[in-house]
């Protein structure tokens, strides 16, 4: 080569190599691998790995050493006390709205508080070597071993698909400033391979030191190693928490379990949404899409599919089913028999002050499903228990406060007074036939008249449609077994096409059965559990009766004390069966309590609705299917959520990369606890 040529390629050589020099040693010492966030625990001179100080250490790399094993954990300390339920209040109306609201459906015009929620996934790592290792010997213990059933943690339950980054990405992107803050519940480990930390003297003599006893809790590889267990997005900050940190003592491998932990998050708010990590927020969600003062949680049921209850159910014991049918048992034992609709797999809005009533209801189903290693027939399932307990509840207390509240009294009294007062409420005249049978007609009610919905909620609903509200009553009566849908009311402008919602037996369900009396509680108890037809007809009548607005018709009369005391929450009894706690009106108030102001703080504590969402459930199965469910995915523009189940049977790889691209090009936007840079 000629001299004068060999200068500029220097030139252009030596800073390249520089370069390349720079990016190799900013490679292998990268923070998001070996950052000063993160230990390296000591080993032995045997190479045993010394067991961390969960005071000192945060995140660490285990197994320690050149493993291609190891992953980043969190490292947890154990001594804290395992959380427990309490009985709390739940977010309400102002005070001087709640009455004219619940009585006549008048608007609230006063500022209302601003609620916010948090969002919650639950997230475990299948093909995590500590997880296959803890199922393994689980199996082996409880003398199930994998390959008799699906009780591996590498099945299709647990199988590490990538999909959480793009959930959390899809809720970045589509929840508003309401949202609050994000957990990630995550599997926890105990830390038992490793040696005690020793210290040797001046006189050579070697002194074991005391560790505090810790538990490793996975990580998504992909958050950005930090200082503890919270990350941020902007304003929204995200927060890694273990199952052992909401009381689950032991080491489960059941959703159930993991569930019923929710709760107990710490710092969590009094709402929050829940979600798997196969949900997907595909368009900007409003909150009233999930709750509102007004009109309460909004719950999504599919009303075509009914779950049936059963104490030993049929179904497989490590599949939904079995765990449906006992919680419908569950709720058959305490509220009386029916089926009842089955919860779509969407984000899932929930009370904690709820769930934790729920879970004191039944404590001892609770707290054995949080033992259960694996699935099995008798697991209280949360996710269908929350809304159907909600809606049990609030049809508990309006029967309560019609019949034993405004009828029956301090004195828990039912007689020819109370029925012949009953008898007046109903519609029933003088010249009819004292006590007979009354039809009920299911009359025009304004409650969910689209604009209306639209001026009390504060904003556009956007997809979403209320076809339900609390405030008019029960959903679950006899048209909607034959129509398979939720009873709908006729607008007050609509052309009438009043239906016949069901016949009134007056004297079986509210007569003395042969006394001269009886009491209130007593007749409650009969229509509400042991003859549930009568306490749905009663409904209907009582909301008939009310107008186009309201639920007048059920409260006691207004007193002169309308506020409740903020030390009081409005609960019913709370207990696994109806048969042995008494709903006297003595055993339910508190002392000098407004009856009125009980009754309508105890139903704006329930208050709920029923809605519709443009949502679709996919399974993932094949290549060629895959392809196809995401294609048509992308046509239905209307789609606000969707489940992307995984249903893999075969060319796995191959799916899970489909899904993957599919899911960097709608969701492109890395938040900001994700690692950066291009390796």
């Amino acid at each position: 080569m000629h001299p004068l040529l060999r200068r500029p390629l220097l030139h252009i050589f030596l800073p390249l190599s520089a370069l390349l020099f720079l990016l190799t040693t900013s490679y292998h010492l990268r923070t998001d691998r070996l950052s000063g966030f993160i230990s390296h625990p000591a080993q032995t001179d045997q190479g045993q790995p010394v067991c961390p100080d969960p005071r000192n250490d945060h995140q660490l790399i285990w197994p320690p050493g050149p493993n291609r094993d190891s992953q980043r954990y969190l490292l947890i300390a154990t001594f804290s006390i395992a959380p427990t339920p309490h009985l709390r209040p739940v977010p309400v109306l102002p005070t001087p709205c709640l009455d004219p609201w619940f009585a006549h459906g008048l608007p609230c015009h006063l500022p209302l508080p601003p609620l916010t929620a948090d969002l919650i996934w639950t997230w475990v790592n299948g093909t995590d070597p500590l997880q296959l290792e803890a199922s393994l010997a689980a199996s082996l213990a409880s003398g199930v071993t994998p390959a008799k059933g699906k009780t591996s943690a590498s099945s299709k339950q647990y199988r590490e698909n990538g999909e959480l980054r793009y959930s959390l990405r899809s809720a970045v992107a589509n929840l508003g400033t309401w949202i609050n803050k994000a957990y990630l519940l995550v599997g926890d480990y105990n830390l038992t391979s490793c040696a005690q930390p020793t210290m040797r003297d001046e006189n050579g003599t070697t002194h074991i030191l005391p560790v505090e006893p810790s538990r490793l809790a996975q990580l998504p590889q992909w958050l950005k190693p930090a200082d503890g267990a919270t990350w941020a997005d902007g304003k929204l900050r995200l927060e890694a928490v273990a199952h052992w940190q909401t009381g689950v003592r032991t080491q489960v491998f059941n959703s159930f379990a993991i569930e019923g932990g929710l709760a107990q998050l710490p710092g969590l708010e009094e709402y929050f949404i829940y979600l798997n990590d196969d949900y997907f927020l595909l368009r900007p969600l409003p909150r009233s899409a999930f709750f509102t003062p007004s009109y309460g949680l909004v719950f999504r049921f599919q009303p075509d599919l009914l779950v049936r209850g059963s104490s030993t159910p049929h179904s497989s014991s490590t599949g939904e089913w079995a765990a449906l049918e006992y919680s419908n048992y569950l709720l058959n034992a305490r509220f009386g028999p029916r089926d009842r609709p089955y919860v779509v797999h969407v984000a899932k809005a929930m009370s904690r002050p709820l769930v934790e009533e729920l879970e004191l209801a039944w404590e001892t189903e609770f707290r054995e499903t949080r033992e259960h290693v694996f699935r099995s027939n008798r697991d209280a399932y949360l996710g269908f228990l929350f809304p159907h307990y909600t809606i049990e509840r609030h049809r508990e207390a309006l029967l309560w406060s019609f019949v034993v509240a405004r009828l029956g009294g301090r004195g828990d009294e039912w007689g020819e007074e109370q029925m012949e007062a009953a008898w007046r409420r109903l519609g029933g005249g003088e010249a009819e036939e004292y006590y007979a049978d009354l039809d009920v007609w299911r009359l025009p009610r304004s409650t969910l008249e689209p604009a209306r919905v639209r001026t009390v909620v504060g904003e556009d609903l956007r997809g979403t449609v209320y076809k339900f509200s609390s405030h008019d009553g029960y959903p679950y009566t006899a048209p909607m077994y034959v129509s398979k849908s939720f009873p709908s009311f006729p607008l007050p402008n609509s052309p009438p096409a009043l239906t016949k919602a069901c016949t009134f037996e007056f004297e079986l369900c509210l007569g003395t059965e042969g006394e001269s009396s009886t009491h209130a509680s007593a007749v409650f108890k009969r229509i509400a559990f042991e003859i549930p037809r009568c306490g749905d007809c009663l409904i209907t009548a009582l909301v008939g009766q009310s107008g186009e607005l309201g639920l007048s018709a059920f409260l006691p009369p207004p007193d002169a004390q309308e506020e409740l005391s903020p030390e009081v929450v409005p609960v019913l009894p709370l207990s696994s069966s109806w048969e042995e706690p008494s709903f006297a009106l003595s055993s339910v108030l508190p002392p000098h309590t407004s009856l009125r102001a009980f009754v309508i703080s105890l139903l704006s504590r329930y208050t709920y609705t029923l809605a519709s969402t443009p949502v679709k459930f996919a399974s993932l199965r094949t290549p060629l299917s895959t392809r196809q469910v995401l294609a048509q995915i992308d046509k239905e523009n209307d789609l606000e959520m969707v489940c992307l189940n995984d249903d893999i049977t075969t060319r796995e790889a191959e799916v899970r990369t489909l899904a993957g691209e599919w899911m960097e090009r709608r969701w492109a936007r890395k938040a900001g606890w994700e690692e950066g840079g291009w390796w």
